[in-house]
């Protein structure tokens, strides 16, 4: 049976907030286990995620920036072997360079958006390494494994930008963790909900002002609930509402309590690589309003009812009464598509057939 090596170290959710890569790692180590079809093995360190006990530990942590550096180029040579070797991050290693074949998983490309539209949110080094990581990854690796058609072509448009042949990208989208317990919306009450976050291409600020105003417009109870943490502007805008509530960051079986009650989901972020957020809002039978053009917008396929464009007022309102509309029938059309589509065993199927290509490739 082949066997596929992934490197792990670098996944430290606690340091770096990557919890949708996290559980795509996890979702999909779980399901290729599952498949039977292949072996899997893995290198972590003692502070990342580590699935279970055939993943290699190293007797080091890689959640402090020195050793993380340091782990990250230097740890090829320890990784388990195979026949194919998997960066579901999606950055491979400089100096000491992986084994072949080699597959990376690339989420998006937004630290070149955060490069050119939010420059000070981290210093030109941070941003010249990690730029440069990335062009490495996609000059070095045999395949590339996406997970929308929105991230892939922002992947094709990063590598036209930097005279880079792109190497061959296989779109496989992402599982909804938790699928093995099929969710049933709980009973609605009257608040919509919305994740709220520092980073600026969420949009938290723009959806305050959006939602003060929608407030003034229309003269009814509805409750936004906000879930996460504000940036200060955001805070102050709060005050400025009338129907607002803040219930700070909320675990796992809280999370979907919430959003199993809520009528809505509030999703104003400008850019996502998948939109994991959209999906699961749909899978507890609660609508998504979500910004155009995006790839939420791609992933939720018939479940894109209530689009919006961010900088206008009137397509947020029309969004909103389109979402408050939704049937119970529609809904349940929409929870039994985004099921079939976005399982995990689904998800097992394509990176499969993506080994199976990168191999065929390796023996040319």
């Amino acid at each position: 049976m082949p066997a596929v090596s992934f490197y792990l170290a670098d996944q430290n959710p606690q340091r770096d907030k990557s919890l949708g890569i996290s559980g795509y790692t996890l979702g999909l180590w779980q399901a290729l286990r599952r498949s039977g079809k292949i072996q899997v093995r893995g290198l972590a360190s003692r502070s990342s995620i580590c699935p279970d006990a055939s993943c290699r530990r190293l007797p080091l942590r890689s959640d402090q920036a020195a050793w993380r550096l340091l782990v990250d180029q230097l740890h090829s040579p320890l990784l388990p072997p195979a026949e194919i070797y998997h960066y579901p991050k999606g950055f491979l290693p400089r100096l000491l360079p992986v084994r072949r074949p080699v597959v990376a998983t690339v989420h998006d490309t937004i630290i070149q958006f955060y490069a050119d539209h939010y420059p000070h949110t981290r210093s030109r080094a941070a941003f010249a390494y990690w730029l440069s990581q990335l062009r490495h990854t996609l000059r070095r690796a045999d395949l590339v494994i996406s997970v929308s058609e929105f991230a892939k072509r922002e992947i094709l448009a990063f590598c036209e930008r930097y005279g880079i042949n792109p190497p061959p990208i296989w779109v496989t989208y992402e599982g909804v963790m938790g699928e093995e317990t099929p969710a049933m919306p709980g009973d609605k009450q009257n608040y919509v909900m919305a994740l709220v976050s520092k980073q600026p291409h969420k949009q938290s600020i723009r959806l305050l002002e959006l939602w003060r105003k929608y407030e003034q417009e229309q003269k009814d109870d509805l409750q936004l609930r906000l879930v996460g943490s504000l940036p200060d502007e955001a805070v102050r805008l709060v005050r400025h509402c009338q129907r607002v509530s803040s219930a700070g960051f909320l675990d796992a079986i809280r999370l979907r309590e919430c959003l199993g009650g809520a009528r809505a989901l509030l999703l104003p972020s400008e850019v996502e690589g998948f939109g994991l957020p959209a999906i699961e809002s749909v899978y507890a039978g609660t609508p998504v309003v979500f910004v155009k053009h995006t790839s939420v917008e791609e992933i939720l396929g018939p479940a894109a009812r209530a689009g919006f464009d961010l900088l206008d007022y009137a397509s947020f309102a029309a969004a909103m009464q389109v979402v408050l509309k939704i049937s119970t029938q529609e809904m349940a059309q929409d929870m039994a598509w985004i099921r079939e589509r976005y399982n995990w065993q689904a998800v097992a199927e394509r990176t499969l057939a993506a080994y199976r290509q990168v191999r065929r490739a390796a023996e040319i």
